[in-house]
């Protein structure tokens, strides 16, 4: 039985009260941050195995869904923590992703080897058969998914899946490396492959034609323990959240527990780095790319993108400060940080003991 987990809103960037979900293929037509009494925690099975956190899918207005693992639901939870509606999966979901354009959330199944597609405005549940096992996902837009294939010890392919059709499109073959994570970058149709965590993590990007072709292009090997994997939403930089920092950083005598701030088109272009200290669990660019959130073993912390310096845009009571903490769970566990599709709610998952809760909501200024 996995440990209970508290599933934090953490960050906002507009005012407003929570929405229910409308009943429309798009999950988002607005973005609100809910009011501080709507504020939420969740004790529900979260795996704190999961080195992306991927077992919940930020939507909007403080709405998310969050894969339940002792019941092998899927469960959409409104701001205030009360379920809207719920879904049981044939077996219990490794990770999950929202596709707010296809109107649906998709959840690796990998014992069944399965990728599961609910559809929310209609509740209807449909699953896709793979020939390997799913640890991973990515949606592409389109209702098509990237789904990393594994193999007893290694991952094997990627497969293209047509959630609507609910078809393989096509599968493309890995080499070199161990890799777990997936991330997919629209504007430039960039694919990231990112390696799991513990020694050092490969981290590679494709480039896909938005058809049938993915092309391998650059790759590093200096994230140590990769973790989360975050990429801006005009697809100009890319960060990763590794747990013993980046290598490169550290033999050149830099301080330690580094994030890289890369550029998402040619990943060994390094344009400095934010010092998070240790140890860099999670992370994400806001919606407008100015800041990166980052989470550690202790807080939720955030950084100005242009100068890397700890950005004073954590507002959790009307005073600026750069970091809010500290988070339940001690030095380990996951602390993945996740963004609502308008960009208006931060969350952050983090491993807590049973029965216990702890809520850090705060502000982020623009």
């Amino acid at each position: 039985m996995p440990a209970h987990f508290l599933l934090l809103l953490a960050a906002a960037l507009a005012d407003g009260r929570a929405a229910a979900l409308p009943p429309t293929a798009t999950l988002c037509p607005s973005d609100a941050y809910p009011a501080a009494s709507e504020i939420f925690s969740f004790d529900g099975g979260v795996d704190p195995n999961d080195p992306a956190g991927g077992t919940f899918a930020p939507l909007c207005n403080g709405v998310s869904v969050v894969a339940d693992l002792a019941t092998r639901r899927l469960v959409l939870l409104s701001a205030a923590g009360a379920e809207l509606k719920s879904v049981r999966l044939p077996a219990a979901a490794d990770a999950i992703a929202a596709a707010p354009d296809d109107g649906a959330v998709y959840a690796t199944l990998p014992s069944t080897k399965q990728l599961a597609r609910w559809e929310l405005a209609t509740g209807k549940l449909s699953t896709v058969s793979l020939p390997l096992t799913p640890i991973a996902l990515a949606p592409a837009g389109k209702a098509r998914v990237f789904v990393l294939l594994h193999a007893p010890s290694f991952a094997k392919s990627i497969a293209l899946v047509d959630g609507r059709r609910r078809t393989v499109v096509a599968t493309f073959p890995l080499d070199g490396g161990y890799f777990a994570q997936l991330l997919f970058e629209p504007v430039h149709r960039s694919l990231f492959a990112g390696g799991r965590a513990g020694g050092l993590s490969p981290i590679r990007r494709f480039e896909f034609d938005g058809a049938l072709k993915l092309t391998p292009r650059e790759e590093y090997r200096t994230c140590e323990s990769l973790q989360q994997m975050a990429v801006s939403r005009d697809g100009a930089r890319f960060a990763a959240a590794c747990g013993g920092g980046d290598s490169d950083q550290l033999d050149a005598g830099y301080a330690p527990y580094l994030i890289s701030d890369r550029s998402a088109t040619d990943l060994n272009a390094v344009s400095g780095s934010f010092n998070v200290g240790p140890f860099p669990r999670g992370a994400a660019f806001t919606a407008d790319g100015a800041k990166l959130l980052v989470s550690d073993s202790t807080s939720l912390k955030a950084f100005d993108v242009a100068t890397h310096a700890p950005s004073f845009a954590l507002d959790p009571s009307d005073a600026g400060v750069s970091f809010v903490g500290p988070l339940c769970g001690g030095a380990t566990g996951r602390r993945a940080v996740g963004l609502s599709q308008g960009g208006s709610v931060a969350f952050v998952v983090a491993p807590c003991g049973p029965g216990r809760s702890s809520l850090y909501p705060l502000r982020v200024r623009r």
